[in-house]
């Protein structure tokens, strides 16, 4: 009996260990996602955008890195357009990390600065004599989300739709 209880012992362990073994040997390797890939190689801190913005105007996608309204317009709005156009990128666009609006900065104020309350939100922005314009904003909102045909025409409006965009 002793002999049967040492057996059963022994094959148990052998195979948790046989388990845990194989377990991580064929457990896959983290992914590493770069968020935004969709836009220009250059992301931009909220503090950092006055520096950013110069006299002709530049392009800008408001956002946060976890938030899901932001990454449904990446992968929903965003990446869908890319292949409709026939590109890898929307280099005529710069994400801005909105993270710090977020603990420091009412949504009047920042209506009242950039033109936009809510985010996600493309902005058209040039600075003259170290004032900010906002040019055109197209935002989200709970209330009146925008769709790829949206984001389309306000980048055809303001010139962001290049001629070598297949559609």
């Amino acid at each position: 009996m002793t002999k049967l209880i040492r057996f059963i012992f022994l094959l148990l362990v052998l195979t948790t260990v046989v388990g845990v073994i194989l377990f991580n040997y064929f457990k896959p390797d983290e992914q590493v996602l770069e968020p935004y890939d969709s836009l220009n190689f250059v992301k931009i801190d909220y503090i950092d955008l006055l520096n950013q913005v110069t006299d002709s105007p530049k392009a800008f996608f408001f956002c946060t890195l976890d938030n899901q309204n932001c990454t449904y317009t990446e992968n929903e709005i965003i990446e869908p357009l890319l292949k409709s156009a026939s590109t890898n990128r929307f280099d005529q666009i710069y994400f801005v990390d909105v993270k710090e609006l977020n603990q420091n900065v009412l949504p009047s104020a920042i209506k009242e600065r950039l033109g936009f309350s809510h985010y996600p939100a493309f902005v058209l922005l040039s600075k003259s004599d170290g004032k900010l314009n906002i040019l055109s904003v197209l935002e989200w909102n709970d209330a009146m989300n925008f769709t790829q045909y949206d984001l389309r025409n306000w980048m055809i409006q303001n010139q962001l739709w290049l001629d070598e965009y297949t559609n």
